[in-house]
C-alpha cells in the first residue's frame, strides 16, 4: 500500500532533523528584524534550550520554526524538506509549541 504525501511528511518530520537556515523575522511597523540570519540544526531526540533577554526574539524564532509565523528570509526544513511544502495537517502531528502566557492570573487578595 502506498503512503500519502501527508504520511510521508509526517514520517520524515518524526525522525528527521529540524534545520533553520538563515532565518530572519520581522513584525509590521518595526524598523529592524526581530531575529536575523539564525542558523540551527536540531537532531531528532535532541534537547535544546533557547536562552536570551526579554524581547530578544526567542518566541518569534520558535513561532517561525513551528510554521506559525512566516520567515522574512531563510528556510525552515524538517528532514531536508521545506515546512511550507508539508501539508499543515501532517506538520501539526509532529510539531508542537506551547507559547508563553502573558496574562497574569487573577489570584485572591489577602485581607
Amino acid at each position: 500500500m502506498e503512503n500519502t504525501s501527508a504520511e510521508r511528511a509526517g514520517t520524515a518530520a518524526g525522525a528527521a532533523p529540524l534545520e533553520l537556515d538563515g532565518i530572519s523575522a520581522v513584525y509590521p511597523g518595526r524598523p529592524s528584524p526581530v531575529v536575523s540570519d539564525v542558523n540551527l540544526r536540531v537532531e531528532a531526540g535532541e534537547l535544546v534550550a533557547l536562552l536570551g533577554a526579554n524581547g530578544a526574539g526567542k518566541s518569534t524564532l520558535l513561532r517561525v520554526a513551528a510554521g506559525l509565523l512566516g520567515a522574512a528570509g531563510g528556510a525552515v526544513r524538517i528532514g531536508g524538506r521545506d515546512v511550507r511544502a508539508i501539508p499543515r495537517r501532517a506538520l501539526a502531528r509532529f510539531v508542537a509549541l506551547v507559547p508563553q502566557s502573558e496574562a497574569v492570573p487573577d489570584l485572591p487578595q489577602k485581607s
